[in-house]
């Protein structure tokens, strides 16, 4: 994968697509989620200290993302509600919520470590209000022959050479939770990832009428708590995009505001 992970032009990348075909280093899943909360509606990100990988070397805001793994190139769904279920934590009281999918169970990564609830927190396949901008052209995506449904769309990135399934979901949350994120962190001693709760970072960035606000919030025990958008980054999935392809690696809160998303 690092061998093919080099620059293109995103004319380049584009010029291939369009002809026989463009070479990617990995396929990445992104989930787009929106939620409702007192009437306001809002997008979730995380937070994403990148400052170690040297192809970025930053901290941004991010959709909820990981790595399309060979075994899941047939049912990519599969893998972003793997991922949902591990990344995205509802909490209520002392409960954890698992997700659920269009009524599919998501697994629940942590089950033994943490308490889950019987009751699921339910995301519904659906064209989200909110998007991130310039996603390639609506068409379907078929993966392996097979097309992937209507929720999902594809970006390129041509810095890193790399391809970006994004699916759209909305939440449904009840009163008074919570939402968290977990974050890998390398155990030197152990060799190996362990997963850790990162209580602030799962944000909400706020939405009107399918833009971004500028104001971002943390949910906490129901009650939305504003935080400071000074200095704020985005991800390359906020930035503009020309035939579905970004060449940044980020885009500030405030460049992401000022420019129309429709």
């Amino acid at each position: 994968m690092m061998s093919k992970r080099v620059p293109f032009s995103p004319e380049t990348m584009y010029a291939n697509i369009q002809a026989q075909g463009h070479e990617f280093a990995n396929i990445g899943i992104s989930a787009i989620v929106d939620t409702e909360i007192d009437g306001h509606s809002y997008s979730l990100v995380v937070r994403q200290d990148r400052r170690a990988n040297k192809d970025f070397n930053d901290v941004v805001l991010k959709l909820l993302s990981g790595y399309l793994d060979v075994k899941h190139l047939v049912d990519p769904q599969q893998a972003i509600m793997e991922e949902l279920g591990e990344e995205c934590i509802v909490q209520q009281g002392e409960l954890v919520l698992p997700l659920a999918v269009d009524g599919v169970p998501c697994s629940k990564p942590f089950e033994g470590k943490v308490a889950y609830s019987r009751q699921t927190c339910d995301l519904t396949s659906d064209t989200c209000d909110f998007s991130v901008p310039d996603l390639s052209a609506k068409r379907v995506v078929v993966m392996d022959g097979c097309a992937l449904g209507n929720n999902v769309r594809i970006y390129f990135h041509a810095p890193t050479n790399s391809a970006q399934l994004v699916y759209h979901y909305n939440l449904a949350l009840p009163q008074g939770v919570s939402l968290h994120h977990t974050e890998d962190r390398f155990n030197p001693e152990a060799k190996s990832l362990d997963t850790h709760m990162h209580e602030n970072g799962m944000l909400l960035l706020e939405t009107k009428s399918g833009e971004l606000t500028g104001r971002v919030f943390a949910l906490k025990n129901g009650v939305c708590e504003e935080q400071d958008p000074k200095g704020i980054v985005l991800s390359e999935a906020f930035d503009k995009k020309v035939y579905g392809v970004t060449s940044r690696f980020n885009v500030s809160l405030e460049e992401a505001v000022r420019r129309p998303y429709h």
